[in-house]
């Protein structure tokens, strides 16, 4: 390693150079193939997921079949959210396992998508193409698949070249730049309403589009599907939850094409105006079912994976235009600590909502958060393969944060954006830079980057994202202390003239922490990547059936409910705002299994000094809502363990501060064992639903 130098950057640079007529931006994606996971536990969560439900839903999906999929059989009026969603997650999936299997599905798919092209530009099922005829016999489009098949030909063409990617983009894009003005995204009370609320993922395509062709009009449709898409002075977006993981980041996408650093922040303020209200939960997911709803704050409000990964794909897309480290760090908040968890351990089964505190995954209980309904086997209390939209969607979890682990920074560096075992191969002013990272992140804080070739003969810039937790940052070149920062949220850059062997070793410092939850002064405990939930052990109990997901092979892609084995009702016996007083560290594993995300293989464990609060209890197989602490108990002082978020299915995460002082403490009333429908909190009205402006619908 020849002239290394490190220095603390707050932000990566950038050139202050159009894209054509779009800004540039401090970092680029690098092409699907070009980042790969040879090992490590990512590696092995895309192996999992492979024999799990994205890799083997073909088998057995009920959407895949001749006469639900018109994606495959055009004779077919079928198929709409389904094929497109899963797509996206499987391809790149088996492109970074090398899956010959499903590398040759995801081929039948693209085949058939070419395929699929009307003259005017059409492609995909053709029934979409008229959903629905208007008295005049105007033919109303559904544009909302094709959105997202777009994201899907863009990595196609990443990894293959296939020109055919081109000309079918050039002319869906011509197809929907000769929409008729009121045939376009219309306000629909029925399913065609989903492409005008979701229609800003259409920027990221037309964007990626432009930038290799530079032809105007592509601009000029990108700001016509921006003008018509829902705007984000609706309050908080989106009442669905999902609704708002997919749009928050839509007017910091449309930034690039303005320049106006207020059309960013849009996407910021929304971001952290939902969280201040519906995010009393650790780690960046929010209170919800599939709607908020007016009160129901409590951390055992949950979450849908599908809305974690959008999150997720929105922050990859945000870090990218702003350089900020602060998505990086949001986007391993929701993946490390919820995302996991949401699949049980094989991903042969993943259930609906995601909770903080959740105690209990059961059968077949009305749920306090569902307004009444029944939710026999398609709730978020039990595992099942059963679910349409978050089933298929989820498949871009772990894929995309593979993809998303390396960028390219603007002044012909690269950036080690997030931290897994993993590779980058690619070219930098034309010359071949391959790097491999070592590391147990998130469950151990060293990286280690070898440069296994640099034909670079200047010196690279090699950016690390300092993570916002980190309480000082080392840099070793080649095993000797080249520098220690104490800064957060920046960078640290590492320019060398790299030779073959040189390694660069980056140690991120992690202390014990804590979150103090506004609305009812709970705890919860934090260090490095993770929160840290009550280890209760699980009791996986199998149900009669998976409904219409029922796999031909007994004992795959089965039904089960999780119930704990222990006590779970405690508060922490923390002395003033000192966590230390009543955590620590009990071990860190040095090697991990090939499937850490379990209780029973977690690789860090803390223990703690709690007592029970024997009035918190289930309310309807949910954990009762959090009162204010500190609560009083005069039950027994306790020593349990706790572990990373991450590995918990079943969690508790917020815990009250207990104090034997019945002058100090809460006294808390009993957890009611059922709230009756009518006593619930209704949803908010859906406004995409609840009538739309006059004039809106075509005649």
């Amino acid at each position: 390693m020849k002239n290394a130098a490190s220095l603390y950057v707050k932000e990566l640079p950038k050139k202050n150079l159009k894209d054509g007529e779009l800004f540039s931006l401090p970092m680029k994606k690098l092409p699907l193939g070009e980042v790969t996971v040879p090992s490590g536990w990512l590696r092995s969560q895309l192996e999992l997921m492979c024999e799990g439900i994205t890799g083997r839903l073909p088998d057995f999906g009920p959407f895949f079949k001749s006469d639900r999929n018109g994606y495959l059989y055009p004779e077919t009026d079928y198929g709409w959210e389904e094929i497109p969603y899963w797509i996206r997650g499987f391809y790149p999936m088996a492109v970074l396992t090398n899956h010959k299997e499903h590398l040759a599905t995801a081929q039948t798919y693209f085949e058939a998508l070419f395929a699929s092209r009307q003259e005017d530009g059409w492609f995909g099922p053709a029934y979409l193409k008229k959903y629905d005829v208007l008295p005049d016999g105007s033919e109303l489009c559904d544009l909302f698949p094709s959105m997202m098949l777009l994201d899907t030909l863009v990595l196609y063409y990443e990894n293959t070249g296939d020109e055919r990617v081109l000309d079918t983009m050039e002319a869906f894009f011509t197809f929907c730049k000769n929409i008729p003005e009121r045939l376009f995204l219309p306000a629909r009370k029925d399913r065609l309403r989903w492409q005008k609320i979701r229609g800003g993922d259409m920027l990221s395509p037309i964007y990626w589009y432009y930038r290799k062709t530079r032809e105007a009009w592509l601009l000029d449709l990108a700001t016509r599907f921006y003008n018509k898409i829902w705007k984000s002075n609706m309050e908080y977006i989106a009442h669905h939850a999902v609704d708002f993981g997919q749009r928050v980041g839509y007017d910091a996408v449309y930034s690039q094409q303005t320049g106006k650093a207020e059309d960013f922040q849009k996407s910021e303020d929304a971001y952290l105006k939902f969280r201040d209200v519906w995010g009393q939960t650790p780690r960046g997911i929010f209170c919800a079912d599939e709607q908020i709803r007016e009160g129901e704050v409590d951390p055992r409000e949950g979450y849908e994976p599908c809305g974690m990964v959008e999150l997720a794909k929105n922050f990859y897309e945000m870090g990218r235009i702003s350089g900020n480290t602060l998505y990086g760090d949001r986007a391993e908040d929701v993946m490390l600590n919820h995302f996991a968890p949401s699949f049980s351990p094989n991903y042969q089964q993943m259930h609906y909502l995601t909770s903080s505190n959740l105690p209990i995954l059961s059968d077949w209980r009305y749920q306090p958060t569902c307004n009444g309904s029944w939710i026999d086997r398609k709730s978020h209390e039990i595992f099942t393969p059963n679910n349409r939209c978050c089933g298929h969607n989820t498949g871009m979890g772990w894929p995309w944060y593979a993809m998303n682990l390396w960028q390219a920074s603007a002044d012909d560096g690269l950036v080690a954006w997030m931290y897994a075992d993993s590779a980058v191969d690619t070219k930098l002013n034309g010359k071949r830079v391959a790097l491999e990272m070592k590391t147990n992140y998130p469950f151990d804080t060293t990286v280690k980057i070898r440069a296994a070739v640099c034909e670079l003969e200047t010196a690279l810039p090699l950016y690390f994202r300092i993570p916002a937790w980190s309480a000082g940052v080392t840099i070793l070149e080649n095993g000797k202390e080249l520098a220690t920062y104490e800064e957060k949220n920046g960078f640290v850059c590492v320019n060398a003239v790299l030779c073959e062997g040189d390694e660069i070793t980056v140690i991120f410092k992690a202390v014990l922490s804590h979150t103090k939850w506004r609305d009812n002064g709970s705890i919860s405990v934090d260090y490095g990547p993770f929160t840290y939930s009550v280890k209760i052990p699980e009791c996986w109990r199998l149900l009669k059936d998976a409904g219409i997901y029922n796999h031909p092979t007994p004992h795959l892609f089965e039904n089960y409910e999780v119930l704990p084995k222990t006590h779970w009702n405690y508060g922490l016996c923390m002395e003033g705002d000192d966590i230390t007083s009543c955590v620590e560290i009990k071990e860190i594993k040095a090697e991990l299994t090939p499937q850490p995300f379990t209780v029973e293989d977690a690789p860090i464990v803390l223990k703690a000094r709690v007592r029970r609060i024997p009035e918190w209890g289930l309310e309807d197989d949910m954990a009762g809502k959090l009162q204010q602490s500190p609560a009083f108990t005069d039950f027994e002082e306790e020593e349990i363990e706790m572990i990373p978020l991450g590995c918990a299915r079943l969690r508790m995460s917020c815990l009250p501060v207990v104090t034997t002082d019945p002058a100090r403490g809460n006294v808390w009333k009993r957890t009611p064992l059922h709230t009756t429908v009518a006593t619930r909190t209704p949803r908010y009205p859906d406004p995409y639903i609840g009538g739309a402006p006059k004039g809106a619908i075509p005649d």
